[in-house]
C-alpha cells in the first residue's frame, strides 16, 4: 500500500495534507489490481489513518527525546534502561489505575 501511495505523492495527487479523490481513487485501483484483492477506499483511508497516527507517535519519540535512537537491526527504538524505567512506572501506574476503575463499576 505504502508503495502505491508514494506513487500518487510523486504524482502531485497529494498536494497538501490529504490526497485527492483521483489520487485515493488509483491508490485503489492500484493496489487491487497489483495484489488481486477487493478492499474499499474506507478501508485505506483506516490503515492510512492508522500508519499516520503510528508515524507521528514514531517521530514524537525519536525527535523530542534525547538518548533515543534507532536499531537498524532490530527495526526498533534504541533506548537505555535508565530512559525507560519511568516510562514503564508510568505504564504501570495507569495499569493500576484502569483496574481500580474496573473495579469500581462491576
Amino acid at each position: 500500500m505504502l508503495k502505491v501511495c508514494i506513487e500518487e505523492v510523486n504524482v502531485g495527487n497529494k498536494p497538501h495534507n490529504h490526497f485527492t479523490k483521483l489520487g485515493w481513487a488509483n491508490i485503489v485501483e492500484k493496489f487491487n489490481k497489483a495484489t488481486n484483492l477487493r478492499y474499499e477506499y474506507k478501508q485505506f483511508r483506516n490503515m492510512w489513518d492508522s500508519l499516520k497516527k503510528e508515524w507521528q507517535l514514531w517521530a514524537k519519540l525519536i525527535g523530542k527525546d534525547t538518548c533515543l535512537g534507532w536499531d537498524g537491526e532490530k527495526k526498533t527504538i534504541a533506548a537505555s534502561d535508565e530512559w525507560w524505567e519511568p516510562k514503564i512506572q508510568h505504564m504501570h501506574h495507569l495499569k493500576i489505575q484502569d483496574n481500580m476503575k474496573d473495579s469500581t463499576q462491576e
